[in-house]
């Protein structure tokens, strides 16, 4: 059987609530990317794993508007919520499936960095399990997880060049891991998706100190290789498959596929001086392994980039849905 999934970092922060429903921080034209992005979902995808949905109004809504028409009822999962005051707002994480759900389990990241000069650390980042039912003797147990930015208050750039920053998001992987192997059950096939901001060729997220950056993707992908896991875009993907920043890049960067006009045109064109192109959104396959009842196999992975009506608010500033690239998979599954 095919399993379509999707991992999107939906880019809707809205951040501490002012009297009269305003808000003292949030991205541009939250509530009609908002619905927008939930109509780009209808029946689009078996699974969607989403980061950056932080408050809990649109949550629903996105979830109202991605089950319109849906032939069956979505079974949503959703990731740690707030706990104020140690955690201000959500993980942002939440699950859709088309297919049963049929179990979930969250996991709080204790690696949170310092709430001081990290907007993260006010946040219940953490990790998402969502175990789809494949109608098979094995399941796909989806992982999603959306890791530490840090050093973005208070105008702390130092903070932001920081080695901390690595150790904290290396700390967070390994929690990841550690969630992974506590709850992976060994007949499934499990799927890692997240938002990790670790760029995969080493350029990090704020694209400064490169030494640091490609240390930072080696740790990475050594945790990853040992846990058991392959990087699906360097497997089956088509070049250098950067997945943010939308709204720094040039739309020429992304263009979509004349054959497939939902997908970006692969490879992508050459990055130019003064681009800030990082491959952040990972989605990594658990290896095949002797108690594996299901295998899974990788038939395409694409980038896709939601575009937004010609007639959306506030278009011209914000042409997508997201600043990110939606990580598009196209699995197929059978019985072993």
């Amino acid at each position: 059987m095919e399993v379509r999934v999707l991992f999107y970092n939906t880019f809707l922060l809205r951040a501490l609530r002012l009297p009269g429903g305003r808000w003292l921080h949030q991205k541009p034209e939250v509530p009609a990317r908002v619905r927008e992005i939930g109509a780009a979902l209808q029946d689009a995808y078996d699974v969607a794993a989403l980061a950056e949905v932080f408050v809990p109004e649109d949550r629903e809504v996105l979830v109202a508007a991605a089950g319109t028409g849906a032939p069956s009822a979505l079974a949503v999962a959703i990731g740690p919520d707030a706990h104020p005051p140690a955690a201000l707002t959500s993980s942002g994480l939440v699950t859709l499936s088309r297919r049963p759900l049929v179990r979930q389990a969250t996991h709080e990241l204790r690696e949170r960095g310092r709430r001081r000069s990290d907007s993260d650390a006010w946040a219940a980042k953490g990790v998402l399990l969502a175990e789809v039912d494949l109608g098979q003797p094995g399941n796909l147990e989806v992982y999603s997880t959306h890791l530490f930015y840090g050093g973005d208050l208070w105008r702390s750039a130092a903070r932001h060049r920081s080695p901390a920053l690595h150790r904290i998001r290396q700390a967070q992987v390994e929690e990841l891991l550690a969630f992974v192997d506590a709850t992976h059950r060994p007949g499934n096939v499990a799927l890692v998706v997240g938002d990790l901001n670790i760029d995969a060729e080493g350029n990090g997220p704020d694209g400064q100190d490169p030494e640091r950056g490609l240390a930072a993707a080696e740790d990475l992908r050594e945790a990853m290789d040992v846990a058991g896991f392959d990087d699906v875009w360097s497997v089956a993907g088509n070049g250098p498959g950067w997945t943010c920043d939308l709204l720094v890049a040039p739309a020429e960067r992304f263009p979509a596929d004349p054959d497939d006009p939902e997908l970006c045109l692969e490879p992508a064109p050459p990055a130019q001086p003064g681009d800030h192109l990082v491959r952040i959104d990972h989605a990594y396959l658990q290896r095949p392994t002797p108690s594996h009842a299901v295998e899974v196999a990788v038939r395409k992975v694409r980038r896709r980039t939601f575009p937004r009506p010609v007639d959306a608010p506030g278009r011209v500033a914000m042409p997508t849905m997201s600043d990110h690239l939606g990580l598009h998979l196209d699995l197929e599954a059978r019985p072993r």
